[in-house]
């Protein structure tokens, strides 16, 4: 809650509401059709509280940055989310080099797929 001034300070086009945990965030998941997860999340409790909650909802799932790192350390396979993560990302969540996902990109997105589920978008070139 104490991070909502600082992420929409200079942004009057965002809205946000702080949470403490994952029982004031399902209502708020509810009135989403989207939930985008990961960018500033962090990995500590409260952001695993956080994931595992978003993970709960309906809704369709975009999965980027910390949420990825996660998924990586806690892996599962959902049909409901598109991951999209660079290339380092995408070794962490593969188990493998960084150079071996640049050296078969296309191959890297199917293993992601096959691993995870969803969708995969591999950022960069």
């Amino acid at each position: 809650p104490e991070n909502v001034v600082a992420v929409t300070g200079n942004r009057p086009e965002l809205m946000a509401r702080g949470v403490s945990g994952g029982s004031e965030l399902a209502p708020l998941l509810g009135r989403a059709t989207v939930v985008a997860l990961g960018p500033g999340l962090g990995q500590d409790e409260w952001a695993e509280a956080m994931f595992h909650a978003a993970l709960d909802a309906e809704q369709a799932k975009v999965l980027d940055a910390d949420a990825l790192n996660l998924l990586a350390a806690q892996p599962q396979r959902r049909d409901d989310w598109i991951l999209t993560p660079h290339p380092g990302e995408a070794a962490r969540l593969l188990n493998c080099s960084t150079s071996g996902v640049q050296a078969d990109r296309l191959g890297a997105v199917h293993a992601l797929t096959d691993r995870y589920g969803g969708a995969a978008v591999l950022k960069g070139r």
